[in-house]
């Protein structure tokens, strides 16, 4: 099979065929995509006009550079270079984080107080009772006070009670009592009551209760 000569299109050095990737110390240029599946290897620097993705094929969004899976350095550092710090030093600047997302504090007279709140994020609730009983006359008694935190009817904590007993009619005795749980978004009742035998009065209680959020 023959076929006629067809002459050049341009003169030399036109349209000549593209050179191959080669091992010279001349610059090249592809204007094509390169895949290799022996790795790549550079020991100079490297310039990326757009976005890389490692493990992904398609950076999300804006995103000059996306990695699927974990990235590991000696230091982070800011745009410019500055204000470096390390893994530890991050661990340490973050810490455990507590974050308040509702507290509450009612001083009253009365024998019991509650209220309802409503988390929306797993939080560590804590409450907390102190009552001021005074004797009327001598006759002695006990005195008693708990927190509590109940869902529904459920409680889910309860502090321990600490009791005092007194025969002195001058001096207020306190008993006081602290619950705190991890708890589920919903809705909880958060209280305080006191128990008093004898000749004891209310003259004070201090309820008051915290919602912390632990997480970042």
């Amino acid at each position: 099979m023959a076929f006629s000569w067809v002459g050049p299109l341009s003169s030399p050095p036109d349209n000549n065929t593209p050179a191959p990737i080669n091992v010279s110390g001349t610059s090249q240029t592809k204007t094509g995509a390169l895949w290799g599946d022996g790795g790549f290897f550079t020991q100079a620097g490297g310039y990326f006009a757009g976005v890389v993705g490692i493990g992904d094929a398609t950076p999300d969004g804006g995103l000059k550079l996306d990695v699927e899976g974990n990235v590991g350095a000696k230091k982070y550092c800011d745009e410019n270079g500055n204000n470096c710090f390390n893994a530890v030093n991050a661990a340490a600047l973050l810490g455990d984080k507590t974050i308040v997302t509702d507290s509450g504090y009612i001083t009253t007279t009365a024998s019991t107080y509650s209220k309802q709140i409503t988390i929306s994020q797993e939080s560590v609730v804590a409450v907390y009772g102190d009552t001021a009983f005074r004797l009327s006359s001598d006759g002695g008694g006990l005195t008693q006070n708990s927190s509590y935190i109940k869902s529904g009817s459920t409680t889910m904590c309860q502090g321990n009670n600490r009791a005092v007993r007194s025969a002195n009619t001058g001096n207020d005795m306190y008993a006081n009592s602290v619950c705190f749980v991890k708890l589920s978004p919903g809705t909880y009742t958060v209280g305080a009551y006191s128990q008093r035998e004898g000749q004891w009065y209310v003259v004070r209680m201090d309820f008051g209760y915290v919602v912390i959020r632990t997480s970042l």
